[in-house]
């Protein structure tokens, strides 16, 4: 990938000149994203509950929301403890996924997860090797048996999140497919002696502490990438 540079004098314990355009400093790196099915809308699942589309489309609304807003967090299995203050939270702690993205097909919510936190290599593991699957953990104002015998919500639903797991309750909420996604960034520059005679650039590894000055000057350059 490149990028330009133009004309940063700074001192440290010397000075370090970058008057050149093009510089190919972009670094490769492959990260996997998980592509499943959330849940399934109008039809029963394995734990007899039914969720209707129309009473889900304000609480799928609202999970898309939290989405959006990088708060799509999720666990490597449903908490053991199954306390109302417990299903409400996510604990840091187990946490394998984000969704980025999710959106209903029919009557599929379907998404792309990155796997992120302290379970992230798990869920990959599992994931490839074996059949995961995606769980919701939600709230409801009341539970009520409708006419064909079947548990659904009512009143006011707020869906927490989707945690991974084994076998989930609904038939169709399984890992359709991994992708894998190489994505080039720009490494840290601390340590990095930029020299570029007669316009051709180098870059080699020196035992220097660039100051934030400098580091600021060249990450305020390169505004395409996130540092």
């Amino acid at each position: 990938m490149q990028h330009s540079i133009m004309s940063i004098d700074t001192n440290v314990n010397g000075t370090l000149v970058v008057e050149a355009s093009g510089i190919a400093l972009g670094v490769n790196k492959s990260k996997k994203y998980i592509k499943p099915v959330l849940q399934s809308f109008n039809k029963p699942n394995r734990n007899k509950r039914y969720y209707p589309t129309h009473k889900m489309q304000e609480p799928i609304k609202e999970y898309i929301q939290k989405v959006e807003s990088g708060e799509g967090f999720g666990e490597l299995g449903h908490p053991s403890d199954t306390s109302p203050s417990r299903l409400a939270t996510i604990d840091p702690k187990y946490i394998s996924h984000i969704v980025r993205e999710c959106h209903l097909k029919d009557n599929l919510l379907k998404a792309t997860v990155e796997p992120i936190g302290p379970m992230k290599d798990y869920l990959i593991e599992l994931s490839e090797k074996g059949r995961m699957g995606f769980s919701v953990r939600v709230f409801a104002q009341n539970w009520i048996r409708n006419e064909s015998a079947l548990t659904e919500p009512d009143g006011k639903i707020l869906i927490i999140c989707y945690d991974a797991v084994v076998m989930p309750s609904h038939y169709e909420a399984y890992v359709e497919k991994i992708e894998t996604v190489t994505e080039s960034y720009i490494p840290e520059m601390e340590g990095l002696e930029i020299s570029c005679p007669n316009g051709l650039c180098n870059i080699e590894k020196k035992k220097l502490i660039l100051n934030e000055g400098l580091i600021d000057a060249i990450k305020n350059d390169f505004k395409p990438i996130k540092f």
